[in-house]
């Protein structure tokens, strides 16, 4: 396909549908059913090229059909990783209840290639009993039991990997924390044999004990989500120069394109003007001119779906534009 068409379908992906039918029959001269398959095939190899990525955590999808926010069909083309941030256990009984219909958002947005993660605690650990309802140990033996249930619910939701959110209260020491890694290590991420994604989710610094163990773990995992989200009350609070010293800390021995640094757009800050990075745009866009000018693997956005409420995503989208023009 001539690049100025590809560039035209890029384009479309960046609108909260998929391109409309004329849009479609003047890029590719063909029928809707060829100009739709086209679509997708480009978008899926716009997905699978290198470039720099947009990630976001999906919140109240237990809301699905109740606000449109909280529709994952609403979902801009052209995000490549939507991390569902709720307990997708069978005891998340409003979520279950809405089960098919959200399988069937989850397939759609596979078809556009964009993958689609669970974030969990580690501490969710507890929610697992053996058959006989006897609590999980402190052993190996029932860290892969944990791993093995995680990688079931994940195949029935239809899942392509997870996040373990690492932050110090939600873990536990240090060698039962790393024994529950390294076993769900053997189920996700580049060392499994199916090769789901496996994302290492933190807003710890350099030095820290959760440092330390994505250091003595970081062959387990696909990406670093960085919670670098900046606004009043958060954990990690910085300027550009900051947060790439944060990720040149952990990237030293891990590929700088897998790292995605996160603004909070459960606050209005990730959506308000800002100087991060130099200038006056929405901070979300300014960390994606950090991301192009440090050559980073991405940004990302916890609670991305509430972009939906300022005119369909437009700060989602004008961000991925500025990464990928």
């Amino acid at each position: 396909m001539k690049k100025t068409q590809l560039v035209t379908l890029i384009g479309c992906a960046l609108s909260i549908f998929s391109c409309s039918k004329q849009d479609i029959d003047k890029i590719i001269g063909k029928t809707t059913a060829d100009g739709v398959s086209h679509y997708l095939e480009n978008l899926k190899a716009y997905k699978a090229s290198p470039h720099p990525l947009m990630a976001g955590y999906f919140n109240k999808l237990e809301e699905t059909g109740d606000q449109k926010f909280s529709n994952l069909g609403n979902i801009p083309d052209s995000v490549d990783i939507v991390d569902i941030f709720t307990n997708m256990h069978r005891s998340n009984e409003k979520l279950w209840a809405k089960k098919e219909a959200i399988k069937k958002d989850i397939a759609l947005l596979q078809e556009k290639g964009t993958k689609v993660v669970n974030g969990f605690w580690m501490t969710d650990y507890t929610r697992y009993k053996h058959a006989d309802g006897t609590p999980l140990g402190d052993n190996e033996k029932d860290y892969a039991f944990f791993a093995d249930s995680i990688y079931f619910y994940c195949a029935e939701w239809g899942l392509d990997g997870i996040d373990i959110d690492m932050e110090p209260d939600i873990i536990y020491p240090k060698a039962k924390t790393i024994g529950i890694l390294n076993a769900l290590s053997k189920r996700f991420g580049p060392q499994s044999r199916n090769k789901n994604l496996f994302i290492f989710d933190t807003d710890q610094r350099s030095g820290s004990p959760i440092y330390n163990i994505f250091n003595e773990t970081k062959t387990n995992y696909d990406y670093v989500f960085f919670q670098a989200y900046n606004c009043s009350g958060d954990a990690w609070y910085g300027d550009s120069a900051v947060l790439t010293a944060t990720m040149n800390s952990y990237t030293k021995n891990f590929d700088k394109k897998k790292f995605l640094a996160f603004t909070n757009g459960q606050k209005t800050c990730a959506w308000d003007i800002s100087n991060f990075s130099g200038g006056s745009r929405a901070q979300i866009v300014e960390y994606a001119d950090w991301a192009v000018k440090n050559k980073a693997g991405g940004i990302g956005v916890y609670g991305i779906n509430y972009d939906y409420n300022n005119n369909n995503y437009q700060n989602v989208k004008a961000a991925i534009k500025l990464m990928n023009p």
